[in-house]
């Protein structure tokens, strides 16, 4: 069973402190952060080693773009607040804020930041897929949501780290990724994972 293999590696590797272990999201980081305690005996284990698949991207797969600084989950979170107001003023989508909802559209941020690391992965499969991204109201609003960002990026020079394709970088810790068909985006880093031997799926 999944669960047992995953407790087994925790006791295998808990006390080293090199080893980062990796889960879809940060609720399953925190719950196996929990467990590692009662797994590995230890009275406390740092939290930094249970981290959700897009802080393992952040660290490890680190894009540096000249003049800009990376953008975090926090402006994210900013970002998507900000557009849901000005949508609210003035309804820019059809189908991610639906317009009967523009005035409540704050309940939508947390998914629009959540969606904005995937939008350049969307956006290639869309244009490759169809040969167009605005074939429906849903593929618009997403190529709108884009743009915009992209706008509010340049003009705060930063940059999002998934949009870019760097090296993968070694910061000498080793990393276990578990559930990686439960990434979304697990299959575009996938080939950039696959030869490096301090990670392990």
């Amino acid at each position: 069973m999944n669960e047992n293999v995953i407790s087994r590696k925790i006791r295998q590797c808990g006390a080293d402190g090199s080893v980062v272990f990796v889960f879809p999201s940060d609720v399953a980081a925190r719950l196996w952060l929990e467990e590692s305690l009662d797994l590995t005996g230890a009275g406390t284990m740092p939290s930094q080693r249970f981290v959700a698949w897009d802080r393992f991207k952040e660290e490890a797969v680190q894009a540096t773009v000249a003049g800009k600084s990376p953008v975090s989950s926090v402006i994210r979170k900013m970002y998507a607040l900000d557009l849901a107001k000005r949508n609210a003023a003035e309804p820019l989508f059809d189908a991610l804020i639906p317009r009967g909802h523009a005035s409540e559209g704050a309940i939508f941020a947390p998914w629009i930041a959540r969606v904005l690391p995937q939008l350049e992965i969307w956006e290639r499969k869309s244009t490759k897929g169809r040969g167009r991204a605005d074939d429906d109201a849903e593929s618009n609003d997403l190529a709108k949501l884009k743009n915009d960002y992209a706008q509010f990026l340049e003009a705060h020079k930063l940059f999002e780290p998934s949009w870019q394709r760097p090296p993968l970088r070694d910061t000498g810790k080793r990393y276990v990724i578990f559930f990686p068909e439960a990434i979304e985006d697990y299959s575009e880093y996938a080939a950039l994972l696959g030869p490096a031997d301090f990670v392990e799926t």
